[in-house]
Formats: C-alpha cells, sequence, structure tokens
C-alpha cells in the first residue's frame, strides 16, 4: 500500500489501524503539496460538458454530513479535464430480503450497513445477525465478539467468504437469510429482540436483537446523472451510460479513461488491488495523458479494449477485479507510458519492486490459505447437512422447533 512519494515510517507493521493509514495519507498529501491546493469539505453536486469544458459545480458541507451548508451557494468552476477518485465504499447495497425493509421502517436504529458501523458497546449482551461473510463482515464479528451475547452470520458461500474458522468462539456460520420477520408483540427501539431470521434450508434464527449488513457497495455517480440509467440492463448500456445498475462502471478503457471523451478519467476503481500502489500507477497515467506525454490510441482501439475485458470477465464488480492480473496491468501501464516519456527523453517510470513483488507473493500465500479452509469447510459442511436434520435455533443458541 506504500507510494513511490512517501515511505511508511520505519518499523510500520504489516496490519495497522484505519487511523494509521489516515495519518499515512495526510502526511503524503502535505508532503506533496496537495494539501495546499485542495478544497476541503467541496460537495460536488453535478457535472456537466459545455463544449470543451467540465463545469463543476459544487458547495462546501460539514464534517460527517452530506448536507450543503447553503445550498444556495453553489459554485461552479470549470476545467479542461476531471479526474474522479472518489472510491466505490460510499453507496452500500442493500440485499433484496423479504421483510428486510420493514424491518428496517419498524426498528430503523436496529438495522444498518457495515459502513456505519462504529463501536461494539451498542451490541452489548445483544444476539445479531451479520448478512455476508467477506471481510468486513468478519472483522466486525471480531469486533464484537468480545460482548455480543451471540452472532450468527448468514451467507450464500460466496467466493469472497471467509472460512468460519476465523469467527471468534461465539459466532456461528449459518445458510442465506432469505426472509425476515417482525415479532408482533410491541418492542421498544431499545428492548427485546424483535426479529426472526428465515434461512435457506427451512431453519429460522428467533430472538435476533440487531441486525448489521455486509454485503458491500454499488458503484454510484450522483453528480454524472445524464451518464446513468437504472432502467437500462447492464448488457445494454450502449456506449455512452456510466452507470446502470450499480454493479459496474461502463465504458472505461483500462478502467481509467472514458472512451467517449478520455477528459474525464477514474482513478480507484479496481477492486482486490493493492490500492494505494496500483491507484498511483493509475494516476501516474493519466497525468501522462493529460500532459501530453503518452498519447491514447484511437477510440476504436480503446472501445476494442473494452469490450474484450467484458468479454472475458463479464459485467458487474468483477469486471473491475484485478486479482492475479494486477502485476500485468501495471506492467501494460508502465510500459504505454514509457514509450512517450522516451519520445520526450523523460527518465523511465520503474514497475513493481522487488519489495513489492514479495509481499505480493506472501499475500497471494495467505489468500490460498484462507480459500483452502473455506472450501474445507464447506465440503466437511455439506457431509454433515446429508447426515442432520433441519433444525430451528433461537438466538441464545437453544433449540426451539
Amino acid at each position: 500500500m506504500q507510494v513511490t512519494l512517501n515511505a511508511w515510517p520505519k518499523g510500520t507493521p504489516r496490519v495497522v489501524s484505519h487511523s494509521v493509514i489516515k495519518d499515512y495519507i495526510q502526511e503524503t498529501a502535505a508532503k506533496t503539496g496537495t494539501s495546499a491546493v485542495t478544497v476541503y469539505g467541496a460537495l460536488v453536486t453535478r457535472m456537466w460538458k459545455r463544449d470543451s469544458e467540465w463545469c463543476v459545480q459544487w458547495a462546501l458541507f460539514e464534517e460527517d454530513d452530506c448536507e450543503a451548508k447553503d445550498a444556495t451557494e453553489q459554485n461552479i468552476w470549470t476545467f479542461d479535464a476531471v479526474v474522479v477518485a472518489s472510491g466505490h465504499y460510499h453507496a452500500p447495497r442493500i440485499p433484496d430480503i423479504p421483510g428486510l425493509a420493514d424491518a428496517k421502517a419498524r426498528y430503523p436504529t436496529r438495522i444498518k450497513h457495515s459502513k456505519y458501523f462504529r463501536n461494539a458497546t451498542e451490541y452489548e449482551n445483544k444476539d445479531v445477525l451479520l448478512i455476508g461473510g467477506g471481510v468486513s463482515s468478519t472483522d466486525i464479528a471480531k469486533d464484537i465478539g468480545r460482548c455480543a451475547r451471540s452472532i450468527f452470520q448468514s451467507t450464500r458461500n460466496g467466493m469472497s467468504d471467509m472460512p468460519a474458522s476465523v469467527l471468534p468462539k461465539n459466532a456461528t456460520r449459518v445458510a442465506e437469510a432469505v426472509a425476515i420477520t417482525v415479532d408482533p408483540a410491541p418492542t421498544t427501539a431499545l428492548d427485546g429482540a424483535p426479529f426472526t431470521i428465515h434461512l435457506s434450508h427451512g431453519a429460522a434464527i428467533f430472538g435476533i436483537d440487531s441486525i448489521i449488513i455486509c454485503t458491500g457497495y454499488q458503484f454510484t455517480l450522483p453528480f454524472l446523472p445524464q451518464y446513468h440509467d437504472s432502467a437500462v440492463a447492464p448488457a445494454a448500456a450502449g456506449d455512452r451510460l456510466l452507470t446502470t445498475d450499480g454493479g459496474q462502471v461502463h465504458n472505461l478503457h483500462r478502467d481509467i479513461f472514458y472512451i467517449p471523451d478520455p477528459t474525464l478519467a477514474f482513478v480507484g476503481l479496481p477492486l482486490f488491488s493493492s490500492t494505494f500502489s496500483l491507484f498511483e500507477f493509475q494516476a501516474v497515467a493519466v497525468a501522462a495523458v493529460f500532459a501530453g506525454v503518452a498519447p491514447l490510441p484511437p477510440e476504436p482501439a480503446r472501445r476494442d479494449e473494452y469490450r474484450e475485458r467484458v468479454r472475458r470477465k463479464g459485467l458487474g464488480r468483477y469486471l473491475h477485479a484485478l486479482k492475479e492480473e494486477e502485476e500485468e496491468y501495471v506492467r501494460d501501464l508502465v510500459e504505454w507510458v514509457n514509450a512517450g516519456r522516451r519520445q520526450h527523453g523523460m527518465e523511465l517510470l520503474q514497475g513493481h519492486t522487488p519489495t513489492w513483488k514479495r509481499e505480493k507473493q506472501r499475500v497471494r500465500e495467505a489468500i490460498v490459505r484462507l480459500r483452502a479452509a473455506r472450501d474445507g469447510e464447506r465440503a466437511a459442511a455439506e457431509v454433515e447437512a446429508g447426515q442432520a436434520q433441519v433444525e430451528c435455533v433461537n438466538g441464545n443458541g437453544h433449540n426451539a422447533f
């Protein structure tokens, strides 16, 4: 996760808290002079192209609040090009589980997306359902495991699930939640355990106090509504739209440049990558194009690259997944940019360092071990399921038929 512009402090462990990462980002921005030319707290509300310029409408907003301070004081600035680097972890993906919306309406404080999880104290002595089995769900399970009475982690046995063996002792992996019902007895916002969770194999979990939805995020660009149409199926997105169902961003060359108009670029879309280091290579490519150092291929060639990627990976979030392709992706970017730098007599860029490659291999081996553990658990569970009767389990772990 290190960028070439700023090394991590000596002695930094491999696994750090979010506060350490925040400090690293802020320090990097200060050292490079980025902070001095950045307007913080700017909420971009709309962007549009006018002739050869991008018009960007924005307003200041309060920290941790997405409402503008004064909606009447909108600023409109113009730019030759725009880089969207807003990330993709801000619009929660909510599963379409029957009864979930009604449960949320009746007990709004008891159901939240993992984005809004802040601390474990509110789950003291509670029976909690986590929907999803990925990293965020598992991390939350570990965090609340020290104070919750019981935790149930509901999954669909997806490819991103962590092995159940890494869960705390008071957590149980269960099948997919297919419906949620609410206890008809009146319950206050703070007292009682109103939720019953119905699972795919016919069992039910009674007496759940709280639900945390850990099902990831959607790709959204609310400031570019002219490039969005939720009524259009992803396969029918055409050559202009950027977003449809939120599962992917369409029409990008190398997952960076908007094909019809490359003055609109994106940094940070790829999933399952080394984040900061990968995004730095993308940013270098954007800078090279905007500076006229590295020319983009003609639009038909950009379109061909995108269509081939869609054909190979399919639509959906895995269109942006790099995984084992990250080194090749970066190598191609560096070679392309270096071709332009060579013509301009500039120093050539270096790709991944030997240190990065060693760490990547270490991570790769750890992932293989986790997948092997998960797959072994699933195989054992299938054998056990063939021998067991369907049972209902209540929130405190007692059988209830």
